[in-house]
């Protein structure tokens, strides 16, 4: 889930004056993942670079998510976190699948434990950043948890293809 979702669902649920909105958004991201993950695991595509499933998972997530400040409803906003939520789901399993794949055997423990710390501690780290701007409401957090995704998806493909980001590179 992108770091400043879980301040978003409670700014959304006084939006739209409903206390559901923030378990039932949950719900609905969850319930996407799990589908998008069982679609994965019965279907891999990408399974010969996992990488690049990342990457677009990245940016498929950004996608819906971006939508959500037009919808108006608890409803269509829903559907569309459960859209991100399943584009999360081969996201999470292809980013297992390439840490299994790339990480040496000898320290591959160590890999899969400090990528595990590091995303629970920049998830947190984000949803406490994201307190701040709350009182501007839903849309400019939303934008800014989907505009994450984009930026990490470019980082990734900037990590695989070897070009560099900024004013010297590409």
């Amino acid at each position: 889930l992108p770091w400043a979702v879980p301040v978003v669902l409670l700014v959304l649920a006084a939006e739209y004056h409903a206390s559901w909105v923030t378990g039932g958004l949950m719900t609905a991201f969850a319930a996407g993942a799990l589908a998008g993950s069982l679609s994965y695991a019965w279907r891999p595509v990408g399974r010969r670079r996992p990488e690049r499933v990342v990457l677009w998972g990245l940016l498929a997530t950004a996608i819906p998510l971006s939508m959500v400040p037009w919808t108006g409803h608890p409803v269509p906003t829903a559907t569309l976190f459960a859209a991100a939520g399943f584009c999360t789901g081969p996201l999470f399993s292809a980013l297992l699948a390439s840490r299994e794949r790339h990480a040496p055997a000898a320290v591959r423990t160590q890999i899969f434990t400090l990528g595990a710390g590091l995303k629970s501690t920049f998830a947190a780290a984000g949803a406490g950043a994201a307190g701040a701007p709350s009182g501007l409401g839903a849309t400019p957090l939303m934008l800014g948890a989907a505009a994450c995704q984009a930026v990490a998806a470019a980082l990734a493909l900037a990590l695989l293809t070897g070009r560099h980001i900024g004013p010297t590179g590409s």
